[in-house]
């Protein structure tokens, strides 16, 4: 399935008017989204003109579109807008993408070293090297940017606020500061992540009644103890987990990332337990489990990440490759189930 040479399609906001309705990818850095100074999707270089960010994210709409996605979740912060050679760039890609008919969810990330380089201890878990009055002036600016492009449907305040648990009130406060900087939304949403890694949405679930106002989580294969010591969850247990953990909130929760590993020895067409090795157990009764929890529940997903850092022996994430064909058809086959749609 070759779709980067897909043709264009007529620029429609797409039918988004519920959690529900989302079926996301991630268009994320190749070196994090926790960055220091501005993030820069893959397929992106920070010299490139506006013109060039344009034609690579038609390419990219053309990719998300041919497998299933209606949603694509992109990150920025402080640094990243401020950046005034890169982010007249970024944002002709971001509007690039809502004209071609997908719907643009733009998520803030703490503006802190990378992960993969430094790990999390210069992470705070809530604006890094920024305060909650940079952050409301960039999602100020950003909304002033944007308030008119329809497909740019959604703002995610604040990526996994870790640094919030037990501060309940203090997250309250903050994430009411950033809403009231945006002001009139004019049509879009606000998805406001549960406290933690985005996984306590019910903490925060009355303190955000405004039905415009979503809930973010995420999910991945440790989550619940899934790979503590010699655990071994089958996808009845995933499934029964995520549950009882949106129980009563499902209805506004948007799963804003979802990811797990692939590689050849990962059997994402058969039982986990036919498939050989711990790990191969673990990610493939996962995928399995949050699939059939988004189906029961009707969650809207997003998976992390469509494409971005594979390599050698694709022991990551990514859903595609860099020439836009599916790494795992069978892995994607189970996300095409998570999202409800038959396989395009």
């Amino acid at each position: 399935m070759s779709v980067a040479s897909a043709e264009s399609h007529p620029a429609t906001r797409p039918a988004i008017a519920a959690p529900s309705d989302v079926r996301g990818v991630a268009w994320s850095d190749p070196r994090d989204n926790y960055n220091t100074g501005a993030i820069v999707p893959a397929h992106l270089s920070v010299t490139d003109s506006p013109e060039r960010a344009e034609e690579v994210a038609r390419t990219m709409a053309a990719r998300y579109r041919a497998v299933g996605a209606n949603v694509v979740r992109l990150g920025i912060n402080p640094a990243t807008v401020a950046d005034a050679k890169w982010w007249p760039s970024y944002e002709r890609a971001i509007r690039t993408l809502a004209r071609e008919g997908l719907g643009v969810m733009l998520c803030a990330w703490e503006q802190s070293p990378d992960v993969h380089s430094h790990g999390r201890d210069h992470h705070n878990g809530r604006f890094g090297q920024g305060t909650v009055e940079t952050y409301a002036a960039m999602w100020k600016s950003v909304h002033a940017q944007f308030r008119d492009e329809p497909g740019v449907i959604a703002y995610e305040l604040l990526n996994e606020p870790f640094g919030y648990r037990g501060k309940r009130e203090a997250y309250v406060r903050d994430m009411r500061q950033l809403i009231d900087a945006i002001g009139k939304r004019n049509g879009k949403f606000i998805l406001v992540g549960g406290i933690g890694y985005s996984d306590d949405v019910r903490a925060i679930a009355g303190d955000f009644p405004e039905p415009d106002i979503w809930f973010a989580w995420h999910v991945y294969p440790n989550w619940f103890g899934g790979e503590s010591g010699d655990a071994l969850f089958t996808r009845e247990r995933y499934a029964r987990e995520i549950a009882e953990t949106l129980k009563g909130v499902e209805s506004r929760t948007v799963i804003t990332e979802f990811g797990c590993w692939g590689s050849d020895e990962y059997r994402y067409d058969i039982a986990s337990d036919q498939n050989t090795g711990l790990n191969a157990q673990r990610h493939v009764a996962y995928l399995h489990g949050v699939a059939d929890a988004c189906v029961k529940l009707k969650l809207g997903s997003i998976y992390w990440y469509a494409d971005a850092r594979a390599s050698g022996t694709h022991r990551t994430y990514d859903l595609l490759r860099d020439t836009g064909e599916p790494f795992d058809l069978d892995k994607l086959a189970e996300v095409h189930r998570a999202w409800r749609i038959p396989k395009p």
